[in-house]
């Protein structure tokens, strides 16, 4: 519940521009799910042509969202908090 109190403040430092969805839909049962696990890395690809880059790093916290789904937002306990991140 910490999470999502300390959201709008958080999106309203980040973001140029009108979130896509509001705290009142985020606060409401189902569409705002955390969920914590043992370690959390992200990959991101590059492919251009026949060259391809990967590049993964461990990271504390993601979050995704399906269309017309709701935000999930992982917690890794394998690193230490970043607030940068």
């Amino acid at each position: 519940m910490l999470i999502l109190e300390r959201l709008p403040l958080f999106l309203h430092e980040r973001m140029h521009s009108k979130p896509s969805v509001t705290y009142d839909w985020l606060s409401k049962d189902g569409n705002f799910v955390v969920i914590e696990v043992g370690k959390l890395t992200l990959t991101r690809t590059l492919q251009f042509g026949s060259t391809k880059m990967v590049r993964s790093q461990e990271a504390f916290a993601t979050a995704s969202r399906k269309v017309r789904g709701p935000v999930v937002m992982w917690i890794g306990a394998n690193t230490q908090l970043d607030y940068y991140e």
